[in-house]
């Protein structure tokens, strides 16, 4: 009797793809899509908010640039729009943490090494 080991499956994710049926589903929603961001545009953008796009939203943010409610204009906003919305994260959870004692140990870690530079 021979054992048979199954192999594991290999998936290949292209977000490029991702991004096309993204901004596709946005179009069809009546959502207002602009041409996306240039590589100019993203570096102008990260340079000046000090950070780096994760390699999901790039694709979705050059394949379209969604405008409108719920949507940072990464084009047009003025900076003091985008320094709120990119703040907001953070602001949220320094809520949780002052009003409802939300702490998670693996920050303690970070905040020793943080201090430590």
């Amino acid at each position: 009797m021979t054992i048979s080991i199954p192999k594991p499956l290999r998936v290949c994710f292209s977000y490029a793809a991702y991004a096309k049926n993204l901004i596709h589903h946005l179009h069809s929603s009546n959502v207002l899509v602009e041409a996306g961001l240039s590589e100019s545009e993203f570096s102008a953008v990260e340079s000046s908010f000090n950070f780096t796009f994760p390699p999901d939203l790039r694709p979705i943010l050059q394949e379209g640039l969604p405008v409108g409610p719920g949507f940072p204009n990464w084009r047009s906003s003025s900076k003091q729009q985008l320094e709120i919305l990119t703040n907001l994260p953070i602001l949220g959870i320094c809520k949780e943490v002052s009003r409802n004692g939300f702490w998670v140990e693996s920050w303690v870690i970070g905040l020793r090494i943080m201090i430590a530079l």
